[in-house]
């Protein structure tokens, strides 16, 4: 009867470690923490299907992350780079660097709601999370 309890509380212990370390909380501090992670974008009328957005942190000395993007089957590595933020809002700008279009780093502005769920572009265009996968 004793090994039994026991053996119950070890198992219930080992579950509950495991439901909480799945449940890894994400830094909603700023606008850049809060965009790392995986996201959809769409649906893209052509398929109707949802581009994916992976969304790695910024280095702390060059504010430069990798980037990924799945679209229609075709991934595209790129890297984006933090140009301004509002500290406790919603608003930032970034560039995006393409390694196949040398020189052309276009400008972005995102407003990432405050609880992290949701980020939308300067034409109204909304992003989904999906979980925190920085790459695919």
């Amino acid at each position: 009867m004793k090994n039994t309890k026991i053996l119950f509380l070890t198992l219930l212990c080992f579950c509950l470690l495991l439901v909480l370390t799945s449940c890894s909380s994400r830094d909603l501090s700023t606008p850049s923490t809060r965009m790392v992670g995986h996201w959809k974008f769409g649906p893209i009328t052509s398929c109707n299907c949802y581009d994916q957005y992976y969304f790695a942190p910024v280095a702390k000395d060059t504010l430069i992350g990798n980037l990924t993007i799945v679209s229609e089957g075709n991934t595209i590595y790129q890297k984006w780079q933090l140009i301004s933020q509002e500290s406790g809002g919603e608003s930032i700008t970034y560039t995006i660097q393409n390694p196949y279009v040398p020189g052309y780093e276009p400008t972005n502005d995102l407003n990432v709601a405050k609880d992290g769920k949701t980020m939308t572009n300067e034409y109204g265009m909304q992003y989904i999370y999906v979980d925190n996968k920085i790459e695919p």
